[in-house]
């Protein structure tokens, strides 16, 4: 379905960022070392953990939305399997679902747009030359 050839994409564009990002900050800020390769690493786990925060919060938002006005998401989480409370919290599920991935999508947007900016400004940016002593 769908769903695979998303998580197909994903994991193509993960395989591609990764190793551009570490090799961008060893190219371009050579004397950050292994410190600044780390860095790199160590941000974007830290950038992933509060998205995880963020996402879970507007997910429980939308699954108080679908839940019967006054509902408690506790109460439902905590329904024994088979019950109307935890069909109606089912429901709620799958259609919070789509709903966080429709909002997690801006992040990408706002991404391709960083990443471009950043491509224009590297190729408009004066290079050094590399020079090389000439052995005899």
């Amino acid at each position: 379905s769908m769903l695979y050839v998303g998580a197909l994409v994903f994991g193509m564009g993960v395989c591609y960022f990764w190793p551009t990002m570490l090799g961008f900050v060893a190219e371009n800020v050579p004397k950050s070392g292994a410190v600044g390769i780390n860095l790199m690493g160590g941000v974007g786990m830290f950038a992933v953990s509060l998205y995880m925060i963020f996402m879970g919060g507007h997910y429980d938002k939308f699954l108080a939305e679908k839940l019967p006005a006054g509902a408690s998401l506790a109460e439902y989480s905590a329904a024994a399997p088979g019950t109307e409370q935890a069909r109606q919290l089912a429901q709620a599920q799958a259609a919070a679902g789509p709903e966080i991935l429709n909002t997690t999508l801006v992040l990408p947007i706002i991404l391709i747009a960083a990443f471009s900016g950043l491509v224009i400004y590297m190729r408009g940016r004066k290079r050094l030359e590399v020079l090389t002593p000439v052995v005899s």
